[in-house]
């Protein structure tokens, strides 16, 4: 599976893909629609395994909703993924964010 920066769209039709990508969203396990990025490309994340979460639709709306932070409680799971990304990038690690951090 290959993610692209032309689309937010999975393609399963190609071969090569991030090793440590499942094919199921990280938090439900539903058949995954988006890559979240998680210091987002338009404030210069970049498409790399380290900045992206697979997620279904409606738990990428939930991370959206919630904010990185509430996201990261409900989910510990995921949230040392999350918090080595935004330190990795130099992003805040608190609860409190800059409008278009998220």
């Amino acid at each position: 599976m290959l993610l692209t920066s032309q689309s937010f769209e999975i393609r399963p039709e190609t071969s090569r893909g991030p090793s440590d990508m499942m094919d199921c969203c990280a938090v439900c396990g539903a058949t995954p629609v988006d890559p979240h990025h998680i210091a987002s490309r338009g404030s210069g994340g970049p498409d790399e395994d380290f900045n992206i979460l697979l997620l279904c639709r409606k738990c990428h709306r939930s991370f959206h909703d919630l904010g990185w932070w509430e996201f990261a409680l409900r989910n510990p799971r995921l949230s040392g993924k999350i918090m080595s990304a935004r330190a990795r990038l130099g992003r805040r690690l608190t609860s409190r964010v800059s409008k278009g951090e998220a």
